[in-house]
């Protein structure tokens, strides 16, 4: 029988198994890629579980995969131009041993530059011009009532 402490690592890996998450970098301060365009650039965090430290259980954290799954987020936005940034690769099979040589937790994560599509900018600079307006409207309302009392 597992002891509480193992029992709810296995349920937060097996929880945090086959999971991927994007993150996307969309603001440069008017920069552009050396050939002049826009880039965006987005990372791509896959987790996943391997059974005996190296046979992927839940989740695929392969390398091509987790491009697949990046290149994916980017076509929906009907982008192009990739190129990898960076990778890397996690493998905590020492973590809780002997439970973690048998569910290996593996973490993936790709970044890659691409140059957004016109409809993306677009989407993004109304995104901007909306979040401005709103800190604008912010900006103008009365604060009086914040302000503390003076002292005594």
């Amino acid at each position: 029988m597992l002891h509480h402490p193992l029992r709810l690592a296995a349920l937060s890996l097996l929880g945090l198994g086959a999971c991927t998450f994007h993150s996307t970098a969309s603001h440069w301060h008017q920069r552009t890629a050396p050939d002049g365009k826009p880039v965006f650039v987005t990372t791509t965090t896959a987790y996943g579980l391997n059974l005996g430290i190296v046979l992927p259980f839940l989740g695929d954290t392969r390398l091509d995969e987790t491009v697949d799954r990046a290149c994916e987020h980017i076509a929906r936005s009907d982008s192009n131009g990739v190129r990898v940034v960076e990778t890397e690769s996690y493998n905590y099979w020492y973590a809780i041993p002997p439970f973690t040589w048998l569910f290996t937790p593996v973490v993936m994560s790709v970044s890659l530059e691409y140059t957004p599509s016109a409809k993306l900018l677009a989407e993004t600079a109304a995104a901007d011009a909306w979040r401005d307006q709103k800190a604008l409207e912010r900006r103008e309302q009365d604060h009086s009532h914040l302000i503390p009392e003076p002292r005594r």
